[in-house]
């Protein structure tokens, strides 16, 4: 409360979250592996039902919508994440999702495991997998809006590992 010159802690929740969100000063989800949210500025944690065995590792935020992940797990929830919801993965029912980032409540990029990225246009119900990079060695994705995005790549083509940033402008 002022700006981190002194800290207290903040109530008991089991497990060790993966990261944390604050969408207003009195609220805070704790993600991975489920979630715990606080109304009370952190006083008090309640874990977050209807997930089912869903495990996260990270979140995206847009201005509407949470888009809550983790390697088998797509789920998106108001700004106040009192709601998630079943968000269709795209890849088949093996493929694990590696990042994920939304630009909207329904557009949206998932990078698989694998190193595939798909978009989607209407919030996971049809996907497309974008094959424009030429590689399967990408491990993290990031969009400003639904044509400006970055993918991060360990290696491209046949050079040795190394770092890569790849740029669309259109899409992907």
């Amino acid at each position: 409360t002022d700006g981190g010159a002194t800290w207290s802690p903040a109530g008991d929740v089991s497990g060790r979250p993966r990261a944390i969100v604050a969408p207003d000063t009195n609220t805070v989800v704790l993600v991975g592996p489920g979630l715990a949210r606080s109304t009370d500025g952190g006083a008090s944690f309640t874990r977050v039902g209807g997930l089912g065995s869903a495990s996260f590792t990270d979140f995206d935020r847009t201005t509407s919508t949470f888009v809550l992940f983790g390697r088998r797990a797509l789920f998106a929830a108001s700004a106040g994440v009192t709601d998630p919801k079943r968000i269709r993965r795209p890849g088949g029912k093996r493929a694990q999702i590696r990042a994920a980032d939304f630009v909207t409540a329904r557009r949206g990029f998932v990078l698989n495991k694998d190193g595939r990225l798909w978009r989607t246009a209407d919030a996971g119900k049809n996907w497309s997998e974008l094959r424009a990079t030429g590689t399967r060695g990408a491990y993290d994705v990031a969009f400003a809006d639904a044509r400006n995005g970055y993918l991060a790549m360990r290696r491209f083509g046949s050079e040795r590992a190394a770092g890569y940033v790849l740029r669309t402008s259109d899409g992907g």
